[in-house]
């Protein structure tokens, strides 16, 4: 397999209106919800060998429990994702006269997973061009709406509450 072993990501973000209750409570999240409670998010990205995504937006936890927000994700370089590292440069072998060893393999074969064409699948062909960042990066939005998400106009699913609200409350 070729292409990225391992993604690193990095966030920047703050919890805003965070209860400071001590031993948090038994209704923290709620208390939290009912206050505004809200993560925003300075900055996010992940890099996955030459490809990068970006992004930034502010998430809301909603007072039943649901979370809803949009966060603008800006990505470069997708189109490289399957790119293997450089190879370590090895002597090539040597025939008994000395003389090296004609390469037959041909170019190695380059794998793309299923994460990957999905992440580039959505990006490349309904992203906009970005208008922050190098050329040639798109830019999509991720929304949630009352837990519902969406990458563009593309439904992704429903995120459950993160806290039960009573009943009769």
């Amino acid at each position: 397999r070729l292409g990225p072993e391992t993604v690193n990501l990095s966030l920047d973000a703050s919890l805003v209106r965070l209860p400071l209750e001590p031993g948090g409570g038994p209704h923290f999240l709620a208390d939290w919800a009912d206050s505004d409670g809200r993560v925003a998010l300075k900055s996010v990205k992940a890099v996955a060998g030459p490809a990068t995504v970006e992004g930034r937006g502010e998430i809301r936890l909603e007072t039943d429990g649901m979370l809803s927000g949009a966060i603008t994700l800006i990505a470069n370089n997708l189109e490289r994702l399957g790119e293997a590292a450089e190879p370590a440069k090895a002597e090539k072998p040597k025939s008994a006269n000395g003389r090296p060893v004609k390469d037959t393999a041909g170019p190695p074969e380059i794998t793309v997973t299923p994460e990957m064409a999905a992440l580039a699948g959505g990006f490349l062909p309904f992203g906009k061009p970005a208008k922050d960042g190098p050329p040639g990066g798109r830019s999509l939005e991720f929304t949630l709406d009352h837990g519902r998400m969406k990458l563009g106009a593309t439904p992704l699913g429903r995120l459950p509450p993160l806290f039960l609200v009573p009943q009769g409350s």
